[in-house]
């Protein structure tokens, strides 16, 4: 640390927003954790040797008009080095301060700041510059599904992260949420919502042979520790409760918005017996129910359910800034389709805008899509039908109505591209578009994006960071995501939404994200190499870039050859013993990249300065437990292959090895543990590969021991 005799003083004028005053005293702390100086806060300008104002009309200068504009500007005041530090509104006088400490080399993780290893001596730096984002929605997705996702952090944990959110300038949190989960409850026709569950109803036990079984206390099965041991229903609801509001409320006081998300075609499965003729839903767990051929749009009883599905969420949630209305992921309600869109038709005369020939035409080429043309088809289908029901469920605004406040603002998400022109003749006032799982497969289908209505509506795009059809293997997508912010941008979209599961290996992307909205020049390689240098030292940085671009390719490759890979079900590891096949060369070559990128992120770990030593190991480790997971994967195909030729002996050896692997892997993985995300990873892999390949060895000595008996007992 450097210290130093010289002052400094804070001026945040005389009623400073609670927001201005937290950036004060986060500027304060800053400059001491840095410098070593205890800067004072003040209402007026007081004798220090140095200044910053953190209201314009302080200095006799003026505010930025556009509320996320902030301004970085060199003044002379009264001959005193002194820096003007603010914004078009509180928030932005926030990013201004945050923008401020990175110049001095503080960079913003996901998990927490890492501090320069030799910060220069304090100084104002000399600049004149006003910021203002090219992306004005930057919207991070909290909650969602699977332990290895924040589905798993407690309020503190998300708190934490809301804070470095801040730091990197996010203006929203999405609470997406599910009917199954214990967030809004439901009554409907004398039917009460009894589900309650996290991750999908897996249950993840914690056994004491589990590998790093002391990351887990005395937990006898992993959940969300808000809501660990609670079994009563509605003990639950109120703790998941408190969780959500818990999350908004944070997110407000650090300047952002909140939305969250409502299901309209998805109910708790308990719904069946109020909603006669429903039917199980196609999503992982079979926990929601669904309409079924028997249900129109005009059926009085489904508008019903889908206003009470609406009404309990803005109920719960009235601080929400936005609700998401969610699709089906699988859309399977197309039976009404005809009759769907002659009404809409009828009532909006959509034809106008496009016939619908045209909209199934264009489905039907879309080739590229994950699960080609006739699911796209499906989407258009299905959601005409859902846009009919909608049609008619908010008829009733009530259901959108909040005391006090403006009725919510309503978002659709996932809508059919291919339906994206017809938004604004319907009266959608925001769109949330998806287009497909992967950032790749989106850019292969970029021309997709200039459907969107964006001069009627304001619109986001999806930019999933990494997909959990890859699984828990590392990946970056910056490359990707880089092309599709420079088209979204020149498309006038307002923002992005992001999709993930762990965070560990996304600092890199965030990076880009953090930067490129308000340079629309920065590339995703100076965004890498602005995040690792300053950490780690320009020769380490060098080299933990080029291994990030190595883990670029890797996801290119497995995004176009392992979809459902690794996916985190009971079946992710077995799945491969079940195909009786050799595993894909293409799998080969993977894990010989991923050696290189472990190699590379090695060696800038060794060079690596101190402060950013333990940055370059996490990625480093990452990589090699994605070595050992593929080596594992491999062992199960052999023993597979071996197994269907009856070879038990060698399909046995298989399994011990794949075992030796998987152990390999999750200790790997057990040494960089950081958040909730990678515990429940963890116990994800513990549950569905290493105990999973264990019970499978178990069964296959039995059946050998069995045929040996039955070979003995013949004549």
């Amino acid at each position: 640390m450097t210290y130093s005799n010289q002052t400094l003083c804070i001026v945040t004028g005389t009623s400073p927003d609670p927001l201005v005053a937290f950036a004060a005293t986060e500027l304060q702390r800053y400059v001491n954790r840095l410098f070593g100086i205890e800067a004072e806060i003040c209402l007026e300008p007081q004798t220090a040797s140095n200044l910053v104002f953190l209201e314009p009309r302080d200095c006799g200068m003026e505010s930025p008009r556009d509320e996320q504009s902030f301004i970085l500007r060199s003044l002379n005041w009264k001959g005193r080095s002194t820096l003007l530090v603010a914004g078009g509104s509180p928030v932005a006088t926030l990013w201004a301060v945050y923008e401020l400490v990175e110049r001095w080399g503080v960079r913003y993780l996901l998990h927490g700041d890492v501090f320069p290893e030799n910060p220069s001596p304090f100084h104002l730096p000399t600049i004149d510059r006003t910021f203002l984002p090219n992306l004005r929605t930057r919207c991070w997705r909290l909650i969602n599904v699977f332990a290895c996702g924040p589905e798993s952090w407690g309020l503190e944990e998300n708190k934490r992260f809301i804070d470095q959110l801040a730091k990197l300038k996010f203006t929203e949190v999405f609470l997406a949420i599910w009917p199954w989960q214990s967030f809004v409850h439901h009554a409907f026709r004398d039917v009460k919502k009894r589900t309650a569950t996290s991750f999908w109803g897996e249950h993840l036990a914690i056994e004491p042979d589990d590998i790093g079984r002391d990351l887990f206390g005395d937990m006898k099965e992993f959940e969300n520790p808000d809501l660990a041991g609670i079994t009563d229903y509605d003990d639950r609801h109120q703790a998941a409760k408190r969780l959500a509001k818990g999350i908004m409320d944070h997110a407000q006081q650090r300047g952002m918005t909140s939305s969250i998300g409502a299901w309209v075609l998805e109910y708790p499965s308990e719904f069946r017996a109020a909603l006669p003729g429903a039917e199980v839903a196609l999503q992982v767990g079979n926990l929601t129910c669904r309409p079924s051929a028997r249900h129109n749009p005009n059926d009085p009883l489904l508008v019903d359910l889908v206003r009470t599905m609406i009404r309990d969420t803005v109920g719960t949630y009235p601080e929400a800034d936005s609700l998401i209305i969610n699709e089906p992921e699988h859309r399977e309600w197309m039976e009404h389709f005809d009759a769907a869109w002659k009404r809409l038709n009828e009532k909006y005369a959509l034809s106008k805008v496009k016939t619908i020939e045209s909209a199934l035409e264009e489905a039907g080429r879309r080739i590229l899509v994950h699960g080609g043309s006739e699911r796209e088809v499906g989407r258009v289908k299905g959601d005409i039908v859902m846009l009919d029901l909608l049609d008619r469920v908010f008829e009733d605004q009530r259901i959108v109505e909040r005391p006090g406040r403006p009725p919510i603002r309503v978002i659709y998400t996932a809508l059919a591209d291919e339906l994206l022109p017809f938004a604004a003749t319907l009266h959608i006032c925001g769109l949330q578009l998806f287009i497909d799982y992967t950032a790749r497969r989106v850019v292969d289908q970029i021309e997709t994006l200039d459907l969107a209505p964006t001069k009627q509506i304001r619109c986001r795009q999806i930019f999933t960071l990494a997909d959990d059809n890859i699984g828990l293997l590392p990946q970056l997508a910056t490359q990707p995501l880089h092309k599709l912010a420079q088209r979204i941008r020149e498309l006038d979209f307002d923002g992005f939404s992001t999709r993930h599961w762990t965070i560990g290996d996304l600092d890199p992307t965030v990076q880009y994200l953090a930067r490129s909205c308000w340079d629309a020049n920065v590339t995703a390689q100076f965004a890498h190499y602005d995040l690792a240098e300053p950490l780690c030292g320009p020769q380490a940085a060098t080299l933990l870039v080029e291994a990030w671009q190595v883990l670029e390719e890797i996801t290119d490759g497995l995004d176009r050859h392992g979809m459902g890979f690794a996916f985190p079900i009971p079946q992710m590891m077995t799945q491969h013993w079940d195909t009786g096949e050799h595993m894909p060369r293409a799998f080969v070559e993977f894990r010989t990249q991923y050696q290189k990128a472990q190699l590379l992120a090695e060696q800038a770990a060794e060079l690596s300065w101190p402060a950013g030593q333990r940055f370059a190991q996490y990625h480093a480790t990452r990589m090699r437990f994605a070595v050992e997971y593929l080596y594992a994967v491999e062992a199960v195909c052999e023993g597979g292959v071996a197994d269907k030729q009856r070879r038990f002996r060698d399909a046995e050896n298989c399994l011990e090895q794949a075992i030796v692997s998987i152990v390999a892997a999750l200790q790997a993985y057990v040494s960089i543990a950081s958040d909730n995300c990678d515990r429940g990873a963890i116990a994800i892999m513990n549950n569905y590969c290493y105990r999973a390949l264990k019970s499978k060895l178990a069964e296959l000595r039995t059946t050998r021991l069995q045929d040996a008996g039955l070979a003995l007992e013949k004549p």
